[in-house]
C-alpha cells in the first residue's frame, strides 16, 4: 500500500538538506522538517554519495511524502551539494539544513511570514548547541534593516566588532531564510574546494547583495557537535582551503564601498583560523607548542589591564602583556579563584572586579561561545561593553 501524501500546492520555501553517511540521525532530521507548521514547502536531500543507508533511508521517506525530492551523486562536498540543491529548487525562498541537525516545527513560518511582511531578502536567526545547552544569537540587535541607510554602521559590525571582539551576523547558513533568485546569483563564483569556510562564503556574499534584512533573535534550530564527522576531521588541505575562502571574499568585500571596515573583521577571523589550523584543524598537533599572539594596537590606549582567565590562554596574555612597559597588570580574574597562574599573581575571584580601577578587561579563552558567557558575566557586574575585549587569535 502507497502512503505517499500528495500535494500539488507550489512550495513557498525549498529546504535543501546535504546528506553524507549520517543514516543514525537522519530520521530526526527529516521528522523535525516535514513537521513544520508550515506545510507548502518542498524538502530537498542531495546524497552526496553516502555509504551508510542515507541514501536507503531518503528514498524510504521519499516514497510516503511527495514534498521530498531526492538527488542522488557522487561525493563532491558540501558547496557542490548546496549548489545542486539551490538549482532544483522551486520556491522563491530557500533553507538548509545538515543531516545531523533538527528544527523547531515553527521555524520556517515565522522567518517566512517575516520575509513576506518586511520583503526582506535575508532573515536570521540564532541557534542552540544542545551538546553544551547554549544559545547562540545574532550580535545585530532584533530588527527590520534597510540596507539604503543602514549599511554603514552594519558592515561596522559585519562579522565581528574589532572594537571590542563581539560577534556580529552569524555565519551559519542554516539560521537563514534567502530569496532564491539572489541567492542563485551569489553562490556562482564559490569554489566547491573551500570546506570548513563554506557558510562564511556564501552568508557574507550574500549579505552584501541585500537591500533589506531582517533579524529574529530567536534559536529555532539545533545544531549537533558530531567530533567524527567531516566537519570536525583534520584536513591536510585546511590551510590551502583557508586561503581560497579568504581570496574569494577579500574580492567580494573590495567591490563594495566598505572594503577598509570590512577587510581588518575578515583578517581577524582568517588569522583565528589560520590558529585553529596550528592547534589541530589542520592535523598538525601542536597544540602545546603554538603561542597565542595578540594585536596589542587594540590596547595602545590602556594602560590599566584586568584579565580574565586564569587559564593556558591567560598564562600566555600575562606573559605578553608582563614585557610591556607600558602596561599595568591590575589583577587576573577567575570564577575558580584557587587557580595559581603565574608566581607573584594571586588569582582573584570574578567579583571583585567591582572593586578595581581599570581601563580594559581581556577575556582570555580560547572557545568563543565560552568567551560569550564570560562577557556576560562582566556586563552583569557593572562593567561597561566597551571596556571588554577578547583574545580571538
Amino acid at each position: 500500500m502507497n502512503d505517499r501524501k500528495e500535494n500539488s500546492i507550489e512550495p513557498r520555501i525549498s529546504v535543501i538538506v546535504p546528506v553524507y553517511n549520517t543514516g543514525n540521525v537522519l530520521n530526526r532530521t527529516l521528522d523535525s522538517i516535514l513537521g513544520q507548521t508550515i506545510s507548502d514547502i518542498e524538502i530537498i536531500c542531495i546524497d552526496d554519495g553516502s555509504t551508510d543507508g542515507s541514501g536507503f533511508i531518503l528514498d524510504t521517506y521519499a516514497k510516503k511524502d511527495c514534498r521530498i525530492r531526492v538527488i542522488h551523486k557522487n561525493n563532491e562536498g558540501l558547496v557542490q551539494a548546496r549548489k545542486d540543491g539551490v538549482l532544483a529548487a522551486r520556491a522563491d525562498y530557500l533553507g538548509f539544513v545538515d543531516s545531523d541537525d533538527w528544527i523547531e516545527c515553527d521555524m520556517y513560518e515565522k522567518m517566512y511570514m517575516e520575509a513576506q511582511f518586511s520583503e526582506a531578502d535575508l532573515v536570521a536567526t540564532g541557534f542552540y548547541i544542545d551538546s553544551q545547552k547554549k544559545n547562540m544569537y545574532n550580535g545585530i540587535p532584533d530588527g527590520r534593516y534597510d540596507l539604503s541607510t543602514d549599511r554603514k554602521w552594519l558592515y561596522e559590525g559585519l562579522i565581528i566588532n574589532i572594537a571590542n571582539s563581539s560577534q556580529g551576523l552569524l555565519p551559519r547558513v542554516w539560521t537563514k531564510l534567502y530569496r532564491r533568485s539572489l541567492f542563485l546569483q551569489t553562490m556562482q563564483d564559490i569554489d566547491v574546494r573551500i570546506r570548513h569556510f563554506e557558510d562564511l562564503c556564501f552568508s557574507y556574499s550574500y549579505f552584501i547583495e541585500c537591500n533589506r534584512i531582517s533579524i529574529i533573535n530567536k534559536c529555532f534550530y539545533h545544531y549537533s557537535i558530531i567530533l567524527t564527522s567531516m566537519s570536525h576531521a583534520p584536513d591536510d588541505y585546511y590551510f590551502a582551503r583557508l586561503n581560497l575562502a579568504y581570496l574569494f571574499l577579500k574580492k567580494k568585500f573590495l567591490k563594495t564601498m566598505y572594503g577598509e571596515v570590512l577587510l581588518p573583521q575578515l583578517d581577524r577571523v582568517i588569522s583565528s583560523a589560520i590558529q585553529s589550523g596550528l592547534n589541530g584543524g589542520a592535523g598538525m598537533g601542536i597544540d602545546g607548542y603554538v603561542q597565542y599572539g595578540f594585536p596589542f594596537d587594540r590596547i595602545r590606549d590602556d594602560r590599566r589591564i584586568v584579565i580574565y582567565g586564569a587559564g593556558t590562554c591567560g598564562k600566555r596574555l600575562l606573559n605578553g602583556l608582563s614585557k610591556k612597559n607600558d602596561k599595568v597588570i591590575v589583577a587576573v580574574l577567575d570564577k575558580k579563584p584557587e587557580k595559581c597562574l603565574i608566581d607573584g599573581y594571586r588569582v582573584l575571584p570574578l567579583h571583585s572586579i567591582k572593586q578595581l580601577d581599570f581601563d580594559r578587561v581581556i577575556i582570555a579563552i580560547r572557545d568563543e561561545n565560552i568567551a560569550q558567557e564570560m562577557r556576560e558575566n562582566l556586563i552583569s557586574l557593572g562593567v561597561e561593553d566597551g571596556k571588554i575585549i577578547w583574545m580571538s587569535i
